[in-house]
């Protein structure tokens, strides 16, 4: 089973065509004054959603060009703990360099915070600042430059030249592959963005050099699991069903009740539903990456099984009457289907195996029709050659 778990505690984001945000990377020549008003809008929301992070990199980058007001912010920011760490010494720093700037109301106002300050400051830390503060100079490649900053101000600066999350056409196009439905894309902890999911099987088409400079200045990674025509097909289906349609619990493991990760072809599996607020009767399907499907659990009278609302079930594996089930026999990426429904998916009994994409187009057409009520799991089983 491959599985696909955002990278952090914050859920993942889901991209699509329309998930934009108004800011740009950032490319010179650097104009401090657009930079501080963009900081602000960020800091306020002003018309996008409010980020502090995002707001102390543009701040941050801002400074580093020599703007007095950008780094009196800068240095309220890391006074305050605001989108960076808290950082006294490093405030001071941006206290001094504001006041030897040619800003008189920005040094005055940076006079007052360092006065502030000074009482909580350490001797060593003030004699560092000013050290530093005295070495600075402005720089006309800030980028370049953050790296002399703290930890979490580097990372400021990072994400607000990253500009807006990428979307999925976007990645399609510049990985030049096709999503097997919705991928995921988590923000990493270094500032760019780790993309998650599944592709269609097939060689990268127009994959060039302007591409891989894109996602390397917007430090996107891809992680991604090909998967053949027919089963990508089936997770682009299901992807795109309703979340209540997508709501069914369920677990595949082997015939010990251990959760399979990549398994053996020929390994005996079964499958557990725990107890849901839901109950139907239950169709299990294997999709081959070969491009066929295996009916496991039919929903044809005297075959049958049925969930019962608040009630586990378990089929397949030794405790169960029906035949037993294993994986393969051809490694590869397959996918397990379970279905729930109020009425049977079908009365009459199918062909097993049948082909894939025939299945699915029937699968399609029944759960369109309107006033029953299926909920639906899949789960992908990496299947690898017997050890």
């Amino acid at each position: 089973m491959l599985a696909i778990a955002p990278i952090a505690s914050t859920p993942p984001v889901y991209a699509s065509d329309a998930d934009t945000l108004p800011s740009r990377p950032l490319t010179p020549p650097y104009d401090a004054d657009s930079l501080f008003h963009r900081a602000y809008t960020y800091e306020i929301g002003d018309g996008v959603p409010v980020d502090f992070e995002r707001a102390a990199g543009f701040y941050a980058t801002s400074a580093l060009l020599g703007h007095p007001p950008s780094q009196l912010r800068l240095a309220a920011f890391l006074i305050g703990g605001i989108g960076v760490d808290r950082d006294q010494a490093a405030a001071a720093e941006w206290l001094l360099i504001a006041i030897s700037g040619q800003d008189a109301a920005a040094a005055a106002d940076a006079r007052a915070m360092l006065d502030g300050l000074l009482p909580s400051l350490a001797a060593a830390d003030l004699e560092q600042a000013e050290a530093r503060a005295q070495a600075f100079a402005p720089s006309q490649d800030p980028l370049a430059a953050a790296p002399r900053q703290p930890a979490s101000v580097q990372r400021a600066i990072t994400i607000a030249n990253l500009g807006p999350r990428p979307t999925r056409a976007e990645l399609e196009e510049r990985l030049g592959v096709r999503f097997c439905g919705v991928p995921t894309i988590d923000q990493a902890n270094d500032g760019g963005f780790v993309v998650r999911g599944y592709r269609e099987a097939g060689e990268v088409s127009n994959f060039g050099d302007a591409d891989r400079d894109w996602l390397k200045q917007r430090r996107i990674a891809a992680v991604l699991a090909q998967l053949s025509s027919p089963v990508c097909a089936y997770v682009a289906f299901i992807g795109g069903l309703p979340a209540p349609a997508r709501s069914l619990k369920a677990e595949v493991t082997d015939a010990l009740g251990v959760p399979v990760g990549p398994v053996s072809a020929g390994t005996e599996i079964m499958l557990t539903l725990p107890a849901q607020d839901f109950a139907g009767i239950v169709s299990v399907d294997y999709v081959s990456h070969t491009g066929e499907v295996y009916h496991l659990a039919s929903p044809v009278q005297n075959h049958r099984a049925v969930l019962r609302r608040d009630a586990s079930l378990t089929l397949g594996g030794p405790g169960d009457g029906r035949k037993r089930w294993m994986v393969g026999p051809e490694p590869g990426r397959d996918m397990v289907i379970v279905t729930v429904s109020e009425v049977p998916m079908y009365d009459q009994s199918r062909p097993s195996p049948e082909n894939a994409l025939s299945y699915l187009e029937f699968l399609q057409q029944r759960l369109s029709e309107p006033g029953v009520e299926t909920r639906i799991y899949h789960e992908i089983l990496h299947t690898v050659p017997p050890q």
